[in-house]
């Protein structure tokens, strides 16, 4: 059975390419890469983004020392180029602190012809242009690459930048590193409330991304199995009961102060929301607000009344 993965691995990168060359066609939407003359390396595929099932953004990636990202997009970013220099420094492990931001007019050459652009700069690596030409954004974010002059070309065929790919790795194997003989819903929780505070900081000041543990998975599957045997509820239901759980919890510590602050409260908010979530309890002291969170999916004053009324001297549960 070993020797059949690489071949289906091969046949599934060839079916994704073929894919994404398709829905690039389709779409009709032009793809644009650095100047043959100006680029540091060989382009690869970054990425592209859907809206009714239409192509409306793609991702050109430069990898190596000097990396570069161009984007062509059908929509107005929402975002400054503050805010997407901001992005991609995360991505990369950067830092956002201390670096010095400026803004002035630019030029980029656009298939010969010359646009005019903004250009934001973040200390001495990181730069962003952008730029418009017939309905699409243009976008260029750079670390570490300073060329005298951003020319960017239409990429008239985007088959040998889609083959450097390569397929996709064998998923690795091997024993699980964390104890899985834990209550699934509560170690579940555990996992995603550590990530949310993970990520609220890295998104504050940069550094290397976080991610998520590799029993993430086992801990998914474990949950939803023993929401199934706790409630008999189908696995599609069962799967959402779970979501709906951590989603509230995350929820809670991101706009509750109280959650992040006062671990009796915290710990409390968590017991009576996995008895609710789990049918163990329909009596719990926050029922008003599991309930509101049922009906609108969103932490309101519920959570802040049940906070209130418990004070801060109140014994939490464990």
């Amino acid at each position: 059975m070993g020797s059949d993965r690489p071949r289906r691995g091969d046949e599934f990168f060839a079916g994704q390419t073929e894919r994404i060359r398709r829905e690039l066609r389709d779409s009709g939407i032009p793809v644009f890469a650095l100047s043959d003359a100006t680029k540091p390396t060989e382009e690869v595929f970054g990425g592209q983004a859907l809206a009714d099932d239409a192509v409306v953004s793609v991702q050109v990636v430069y990898p190596g020392a000097a990396w570069v990202n161009v984007e062509t997009a059908r929509r107005a970013w929402s975002g400054s180029l503050q805010v997407l220099v901001e992005q991609h420094m995360r991505r990369r492990g950067d830092r956002l602190t201390p670096v010095e931001w400026s803004e002035h007019d630019a030029q980029v050459i656009v298939d010969g012809e010359p646009v005019a652009a903004r250009i934001v700069r973040a200390g001495s690596r990181w730069w962003a242009l952008r730029c418009e030409r017939d309905g699409v954004e243009i976008s260029v974010t750079a670390r570490d690459w300073h060329p005298e002059t951003i020319a960017v070309q239409t990429l008239t065929d985007v088959l040998p930048m889609l083959s450097r790919l390569g397929p996709p790795p064998v998923e690795a194997t091997g024993p699980e590193p964390e104890d899985l003989s834990r209550e699934p819903h509560r170690a579940l929780t555990d996992i995603v409330l550590r990530a949310s505070r993970e990520h609220a900081e890295w998104r504050a000041a940069g550094g290397v991304e976080p991610q998520l543990p590799r029993s993430w998975t086992a801990r998914w599957q474990a949950a939803v199995a023993r929401q199934i045997d706790l409630t008999d509820q189908s696995e599609p239901d069962a799967r959402q009961a779970v979501s709906d759980m951590v989603s509230q919890l995350s929820n809670l510590q991101e706009h509750a102060a109280w959650f992040r602050a006062d671990s009796d409260l915290r710990e409390r908010a968590i017991a009576e929301t996995l008895l609710w979530g789990t049918g163990l309890s329909d009596t719990v002291a926050s029922r008003a607000a599991q309930l509101a969170w049922q009906r609108h999916h969103r932490v309101g004053a519920e959570w802040e009344a049940w906070a209130a009324a418990l004070g801060p001297d109140e014994p939490g549960a464990a």
